[in-house]
């Protein structure tokens, strides 16, 4: 009876011994990815793209569910004129966030971006559409805690390059209700941020 108590005791050390080791893994991967991401950034805003793609890809061979990554490299990508590998990850973006509409549309904007970089500009604009029907979700940014102001922001950015896309097609009309929509929108912006 003895040893059994004893062997009850040894496996119930050993799990906890395991908890605690895997709860320590776990944490150390998740502060080495936030980490990255940190590293990642700070060479995008430096215009290191180099850096910055092996930064976010390092957080992606840890945690491939990183939608942060996918964009961070996208946009390094974008930077290098890297662009099938740019919009393979914003396409990854758009996949992977079907529940996140501002971060689909901000994906959306960003390969709408490479394909009229490469002259695309019929996929530029159903891209530039597609982010411009997220914006208009009623529940655009809820789930993802953003921020009426940068929902807006994206907005009027999104309309004023479709609007450009749709010139540059002959879609005069389309372009002109962009249009339209920016100056609705900048007159009802709120006056303080």
């Amino acid at each position: 009876m003895l040893t059994e108590k004893r062997k009850t005791r040894l496996w119930l050390i050993a799990a906890v011994l395991l908890a605690v080791f895997l709860f320590t893994a776990c944490a150390s991967g998740a502060s080495r990815v936030s980490e990255k991401i940190e590293l990642g950034q700070k060479y995008l805003t430096e215009l290191n793209y180099t850096e910055a793609v092996a930064a976010f890809t390092e957080v992606i061979k840890i945690n491939p569910s990183n939608i942060e990554a996918y964009v961070g490299r996208a946009e390094a990508y974008k930077g290098l004129k890297q662009y099938e590998e740019a919009k393979a990850d914003y396409t990854t973006v758009i996949e992977k966030a079907e529940d996140m509409p501002y971060t689909q549309a901000q994906a959306y904007a960003g390969r709408a971006e490479v394909y009229d970089l490469t002259d695309d500009a019929t996929a530029a604009e159903s891209d530039y559409s597609a982010a411009i029907g997220l914006l208009e979700k009623e529940d655009v940014g809820k789930k993802e805690n953003i921020a009426e102001k940068l929902i807006r922001e994206l907005k009027i950015k999104v309309l004023q390059f479709h609007a450009e896309v749709c010139m540059k097609l002959g879609l005069y009309d389309k372009a002109m209700e962009d249009y339209a929509t920016v100056s609705y929108t900048h007159l009802t912006l709120p006056t303080k941020l």
